[in-house]
């Protein structure tokens, strides 16, 4: 069914990666925290238009914009994906362009959102963060996934927590740096062992839920510190340390001196964040942050966001 004498926009912000919360415990493996956020965010626009034209920054989103395309048999429209592109850099976008485009193709043609389609396009997942994290917005905690069970494609959502307005975000890309790719994670994540410090990664976990359910800032932004320090810990054998790169370890010290709690590092990285409880003190950090950086003659990217309430936005415009 074609939509006539209209266009479709969803814009989404990205995700980041706060941890694991489990690793291997019998017989489930893994579990994940997430949290969306509204900077830096990708926006997708659909119109009518003749055959299938895409318009995207990278030859990595033109394909999966296309694959969407062909697996809703989608021609004769124009499809733009606009905002932030970047891939394999710890925010999620190879799911965030996949979800955002297949969001925007369904609303304009008017067809129901499809749990099926999301595994076809996704394939198995590990961690489900960055589907509940566009689909519902703020904190969300996923199952993980059990040991047989290849009835799951990917882990449910267990958990799904607001995050105060006043707390905000700084998040940190350096230029230059790139963390995995998922092809290159698939042999780690296959190799999962039990992990000496589950007990204390378990109390931490139960530390954050509690706290954020309280508006704890404090205890929240410690347990968090202490999940992100487990987490690295974990995969410090892969990475070569607590964070993928020692650019990153130093980047998050001076986020920590400038005042911001629970920093850590999304996914593989390389990109880091913190919190903070007030948007003066965000932007003050930011600007001290931006300022460390041009004196080392670094490139980075700082972003000042509060978590997304909604994940995605759906937009629809008319035209003549």
């Amino acid at each position: 069914m074609r939509s006539n004498g209209r266009a479709v926009e969803v814009r989404a912000g990205y995700r980041l990666h706060l941890g694991f919360y489990r690793f291997y415990d019998h017989p489930y493996v893994y579990g994940s925290i997430g949290i969306s956020i509204e900077e830096p965010y990708i926006s997708v626009f659909i119109r009518s238009g003749q055959g299938l034209r895409i318009k995207c920054k990278t030859k990595l989103c033109e394909g999966l914009v296309e694959t969407v395309a062909k697996l809703l048999k989608v021609n004769d429209v124009d499809i733009d994906v606009d905002g932030f592109i970047k891939h394999h850099v710890g925010l999620g976008s190879r799911t965030r362009v996949l979800l955002t485009t297949y969001s925007a193709l369904t609303h304009y043609l008017g067809v129901e959102f499809s749990p099926a389609h999301i595994a076809n396009l996704l394939g198995r997942k590990i961690s489900g963060v960055g589907i509940y994290s566009f689909l519902y917005g703020n904190l969300v905690v996923d199952s993980g996934l059990k040991v047989g069970d290849e009835s799951l494609s990917y882990p449910r959502l267990l958990h799904l927590y607001e995050v105060p307005e006043d707390w905000y975000l700084i998040v940190v890309l350096p230029e230059g740096l790139s963390g995995l790719s998922e092809e290159e994670e698939v042999g780690i994540i296959k190799e999962v062992d039990v992990f000496p410090k589950q007990e204390a990664l378990y109390k931490e976990f139960v530390g954050l839920l509690t706290s954020l359910s309280l508006k704890d800032f404090n205890n929240f932004t410690k347990a968090l510190s202490k999940i992100q320090q487990l987490t690295g810990e974990y995969f410090s054998k892969y990475q070569g340390g607590i964070f993928a790169h020692d650019l990153n370890d130093d980047l998050a010290k001076h986020l920590e001196r400038e005042g911001a709690r629970g920093v850590g590092q999304s996914s593989w990285g390389p990109t880091i964040y913190g919190f903070v409880d007030n948007y003066v003190k965000a932007l003050s950090v930011r600007t001290s942050l931006l300022s460390y950086a041009e004196k080392r003659g670094l490139e980075i990217r700082c972003w000042v966001t509060n978590a997304s309430k909604f994940g995605h936005q759906v937009f629809i415009h008319k035209v003549s």
